[in-house]
């Protein structure tokens, strides 16, 4: 009886510790890509860099200013652009080295678009 209760326990302890376990890190997006958009009607195309430091990033380009570069535990990502005096912001998912999703003018604003980077 002793040891199906040690045993019980051991158990337990093992699922208890296994499910804490906690994602810190998400998707490793730095280097170079080029981007593919379409954004309000606009066709872009364009090449950034970036440099990511845990689950942000610093992105540069030199067609235009780049910011709020982030990326998530689960696989998503985010950055802004700033086009024709307009911040418009691109949200999607990466795997591996391609990226995709949509655009949306401002942070919350209507969906505008999509876009598509390979690394």
């Amino acid at each position: 009886m002793k040891k199906l209760i040690f045993i019980l326990l051991a158990v337990v302890l093992v699922f208890t510790f296994t499910s804490c376990t906690r994602v810190t890190t998400g998707p490793d997006v730095s280097g170079d890509w080029s981007v593919s958009a379409i954004v309000a009607g606009m066709v872009l195309n364009f090449d950034m860099s970036v440099d990511q430091e845990g689950l942000f990033f610093d992105a540069t380009c030199s067609d235009f200013e780049i910011s709020y570069g982030a990326v998530s535990t689960n696989g998503m990502v985010r950055f802004a652009l700033v086009i024709e005096g307009r911040l418009y912001y691109f949200y999607g998912n990466v795997q591996g080295d391609y990226m995709d999703g949509f655009t949306r003018k401002g942070e919350a604003g209507e969906v505008n678009g999509n876009w598509s980077a390979v690394r």
